[in-house]
């Protein structure tokens, strides 16, 4: 009997007993099915992993936090997160993707997003797009600045309006 193959490939009968089958490409050799099966054990030499948080926003802090102890005290990290992008210059938007440095340190994978991270600290100051009154109808109206700041961990968060009046009083040079 041939498993049911699921839209990523995967199998679906594979519980009830049934042996995976894999397709390869015409002039490629199909994978073998105990190559893709074998995991680590619970005696093998891998350390175990260790699930963070339900946003990683523990993890993502003691990431940010190795970051800036490696840069002098009393400076900022600026990082923007990506825009969505039309195709071909047309009301349509290519599937979004955040910045990998940006998702890495923050967990925020939406867009228009910026942050500020101290060095010496790793304090995370968030500032976060706003929706527009007039679109509120279409979108919804958004999450508020606390609950985003709840949510993925930050020490503040802020409209992105306020990004350049925030950054000159951190760094008034």
């Amino acid at each position: 009997q041939q498993a049911r193959q699921s839209y990523h490939g995967r199998s679906q009968n594979v519980a009830a007993g049934m042996t995976p089958q894999f397709a390869a490409a015409p002039g490629h050799k199909a994978p073998s099915p105990t190559l893709l099966q074998s995991a680590p054990t619970a005696t093998s030499t891998c350390p175990p992993l260790t699930a963070p948080d339900v946003h990683g926003a523990t993890w993502r802090h003691e990431i940010r936090e190795r970051v800036a102890k490696q840069l002098p005290p009393g400076g900022v990290i600026y990082l923007e997160g990506r825009k969505a992008q039309s195709r071909n210059g047309s009301d349509v938007n290519s599937p979004f993707r955040q910045d990998s440095n940006f998702l890495y340190l923050t967990g925020v994978a939406e867009q228009k997003f910026a942050c500020l991270i101290e060095t010496g600290t790793g304090a995370l100051t968030l500032f976060a797009p706003q929706v527009a009154e007039e679109m509120v109808v279409w979108v919804g109206a958004g999450l508020s600045c606390e609950a985003i700041q709840h949510q993925y961990g930050a020490d503040a968060c802020y409209p992105i309006e306020d990004l350049p009046s925030r950054l000159k009083a951190m760094c008034p040079e």
